[in-house]
């Protein structure tokens, strides 16, 4: 009898355990803390709170499975958590919250759209969405049932499919900032961006002092030569994974 009892606590704990780890999606009854993550359907990208390395600070972000130490997308960056004690949960109406032990507000979604029964999923892409499920009228979620994207809200990572520049419909210019330092995911001194709607054109820059750019766009190509501006810090790296 022992045996048996032994046999379905261990069955029962490896479900949890694969469920746990399996899971993409949480509703709005749900949440996220230390000792919980979302994986891609793929087993390529996870989401949960970490603490970098030579820090007491923690935050909600988003890794490679395979690759934990690279970090591509974090939440709070200017508001970390005090300790591990925090949670992430989903509204009713669809606002991803991430709070403290005390139930205070750390980081927000702040969306201006409300959902009827939201979602929230970690696409294979590594695109954190909430997704209004009132809004599918396909098989497949699409941009339009989207309530949150994590991907108009880049760090310093781009990834496949994710766009930076100048969104004309909202007036919003997507670009990278580098962290602080190793340990400090606050905003940094670089960034990347596309500084100029009309005559577009890629920069790099050093706080107010461009150090790199392309360019203007001439319709084929970046019409700048990048040769001719000497790179006294490598500011851009390009990582396969």
């Amino acid at each position: 009898m022992k045996v048996l009892i032994f046999i379905f606590i261990s069955l029962f704990l490896l479900l949890a355990l694969h469920f746990s780890i399996a899971a993409d999606t949480i509703s709005a009854s749900e949440s996220i803390t230390v000792s919980d993550t979302l994986v891609t359907s793929d087993q390529r990208f996870v989401l949960g709170l970490f603490s970098p390395p030579n820090s007491t600070a923690w935050y909600l972000g988003l890794w490679y499975k395979k690759f934990p130490d690279v970090v591509v997308w974090v939440a709070n960056r200017e508001n970390p958590l005090p300790d591990s004690n925090g949670a992430l949960k989903l509204s009713e109406k669809g606002s991803l919250i991430l709070s403290d032990e005390m139930n205070n507000t750390v980081w927000s979604s702040n969306s201006s759209r409300v959902a009827e029964n939201p979602v929230e999923q970690l696409l294979v892409t590594g695109n954190l969405v909430v997704i209004d499920q009132a809004l599918i009228t396909t098989a497949a979620a699409d941009s339009i049932s989207y309530v949150y994207q994590s991907f108009v809200y880049p760090s310093d990572t781009v990834l496949p499919d994710m766009k930076v520049g100048w969104d004309f419909r909202t007036g919003q210019n997507r670009f990278l900032s580098s962290w602080k330092d190793a340990s400090d995911p606050s905003l940094g001194e670089y960034t990347y961006r596309i500084d100029n709607p009309e005559l577009p054109q890629l920069v790099v820059a050093e706080g107010s002092k461009k150090v790199f750019r392309t360019g203007p766009w001439n319709g084929l190509r970046f019409s700048g030569t990048p040769g001719s501006v000497v790179q006294t810090k490598p500011f851009l790296i390009q990582t396969f994974v």
